[in-house]
């Protein structure tokens, strides 16, 4: 497996910064230990990634 770039992580600030660079046209290999990766988001709890998200689309 290769990637240009390996971002371990996909909470808020790793899934912002692969989606980012994927759009960049960067290979990007998005890692996530958690066995949930539709675990629910509370209010308030990401309030500033949740803004960055609205305003990307």
């Amino acid at each position: 497996m290769k990637a240009d770039v390996v971002v371990v992580g996909s909470g808020p600030g790793g899934a912002t910064l692969a989606r980012e660079l994927a759009l960049a046209g960067v290979d990007v290999l998005l890692l996530e230990r958690g066995v949930d990766c539709r675990r629910r988001f509370y209010y308030g709890t990401y309030l500033g990634a949740l803004l960055y998200c609205d305003r990307m689309g």
